[in-house]
């Protein structure tokens, strides 16, 4: 039976999830002010300059196979739910696809063993793949009045489908369960 942990990507992204009305283009307004008719929602910038980036994150607690035994593994067994992302401090009114192949989630769950020797530490890690591509909010209504920050910025989407790889690391590279770090050096480009 696997078992949930919502990762919350600590000190790494602020994460945030809206519930919005159905609109048109890929987006969804979230706000609508009754008087105006105005609406706030998110949209892409150009093409969204989409690119690949990763999110690293060890999946298993730390196994120490301790000394002249004949060694040990680890399993992945419990699945991790990693949400998409922007930079701290960021506000989205609402998420988009952007046109990309990307969810709002992913829920890591492949089963994936690590063995190691005596003495050693060892621990299981997944690389999950996100479309990074640019977005800006915005407002729309026949009567918008004042002002909404329209700065573009970064948001960042697990891709659709099976997109996790698994890998073992050994030693004080392992960390503890659900920890993890963002990789930015992907390709350019969507899933």
């Amino acid at each position: 039976m696997f078992k949930s942990h919502l990762i919350a990507l600590a000190g790494l992204a602020t994460l945030h999830q809206a519930t919005a009305l159905p609109a048109t283009n890929n987006s969804t307004p979230v706000s609508i002010n009754p008087v105006t008719g105005c609406f706030k929602h998110t949209v892409s910038v150009g093409d969204g300059d989409p690119h690949q980036n990763y999110f690293n994150i060890q999946v298993t607690e730390n196994l120490d196979c301790g000394s002249g035994g004949t060694g040990c593994s680890v399993s992945h067994l419990n699945s991790h739910t990693l949400m998409w992302s922007v930079n701290p401090g960021v506000i989205i009114d609402e998420w988009i696809t952007g046109g990309f192949a990307v969810g709002e989630s992913y829920t890591t769950g492949d089963t994936y063993t690590c063995n190691a020797g005596s003495g050693q530490t060892v621990c299981v890690w997944s690389k999950v793949a996100y479309t990074a591509y640019t977005v800006m909010n915005t407002q729309t209504g026949p009567n918008c009045g004042g002002t909404i920050d329209q700065t573009p910025f970064v948001l960042k989407s697990p891709n659709s489908g099976d997109n996790a790889s698994y890998y073992c690391v050994y030693g004080t590279a392992c960390r503890s369960d659900g920890q993890g770090y963002w990789d930015d050096n992907g390709p350019a480009g969507g899933p």
